[in-house]
């Protein structure tokens, strides 16, 4: 058996030419951005309903060594961020032979340096990121709302491991509430795996439906909350490590963040997450970022064709 790479760095790329160019920016960051990472393999997943990509993606793509592959949508997932969690297990399972680490990003991720963080100690099984805001997320200080006690019943979550987190933007304590779009892996642990079947067989449940009326985020962030109480499940909390303040910043956050290790610019960042900051037709004049990092992102955006 051939030995296997570091790490595989995985995405999806959604229909329609927003999520597109994203991935193919996420890409195009790693392979001019990554460093000593740069090389190592980019795999990103289509769902395939759309068929085929388009033939301009396809050629970017093969232009940078990545590999396209389709997945399987579960079409009985009806959520807001239920592809992501499909494409997840289709990269988690197919990165197991061939990776001893998956980095698991959002396409509207954004690396500007080598994300070494991302090559876990071997006595550590996932890194992570919280939450930018703590939104529905459990306060420690406070009583399990309803929500969270029925996330820890379907999860079969050990109360016991449940550690206090502070969430990234606004610094506040919240029970572990981990952010499903920047997620690094051991694929052997099959964590995505899992979560992909957990939310699959917990979709109907009519106690979560009921939640859902009364607030519709919940709804939205039910497979951040399920990916949360799974991996209090799946894993002691000493295989955990959080990784640095700089990895999975929110760019578009940036005028909120009150916290004392807010970067200057995005150059201190290792890898910023993004709202479409390009659909801004002035974007680089707020964006916080030197020159040098700005040029490239404009010709990145020129290029792909981003609006």
């Amino acid at each position: 058996m051939p030995e296997r790479k570091k790490i595989v760095f995985a995405t999806v790329a959604q229909p329609g030419a927003r999520s597109q160019a994203e991935s193919l920016l996420l890409m195009q960051s790693i392979r001019a951005f990554g460093g000593n990472l740069s090389e190592e393999p980019i795999l990103c997943l289509y769902p395939e309903r759309e068929k085929k990509l388009p033939s301009t993606f396809m050629e970017k793509a093969m232009q940078l060594k990545v590999e396209v592959r389709p997945f399987s949508p579960d079409e009985e997932l009806r959520n807001w961020f239920a592809d992501h969690a499909c494409a997840a297990a289709t990269a988690e399972s197919h990165a197991e032979d061939s990776s001893l680490l998956l980095a698991w990003l959002s396409p509207n991720a954004v690396v500007v340096r080598e994300p070494s963080a991302f090559l876990l100690p071997s006595d550590v099984a996932l890194g992570y990121r919280p939450v930018h805001h703590a939104l529905i997320g459990s306060r420690i200080e406070e009583e399990l709302d309803p929500f969270w006690t029925l996330v820890y019943e379907l999860c079969d979550t050990p109360v016991d491991r449940v550690f206090p987190m502070r969430t990234h933007i606004e610094d506040i304590r919240v029970r572990p509430y981990f952010n499903a779009g920047f997620i690094v892996v051991r694929p052997e642990r099959r964590l995505l795996r899992e979560w992909k079947m957990l939310f699959a067989s917990v979709v109907s449940d009519s106690r979560l439906q009921s939640l859902y009326a009364l607030d519709q985020r919940y709804d939205i962030f039910i497979h951040q909350a399920l990916l949360s109480g799974l991996i209090l499940r799946m894993f002691r909390q000493e295989e955990l490590q959080e990784l640095p303040h700089t990895y999975n910043y929110p760019v578009h956050l940036h005028r909120e963040d009150r916290t004392a290790p807010k970067p200057r610019a995005m150059d201190d960042t290792v890898v910023f997450r993004h709202e479409g900051f390009y659909r801004d037709s002035s974007w680089t004049e707020s964006f916080p970022g030197s020159d040098r990092l700005k040029q490239w992102l404009v010709t990145q955006v020129q290029e792909l064709g981003m609006k």
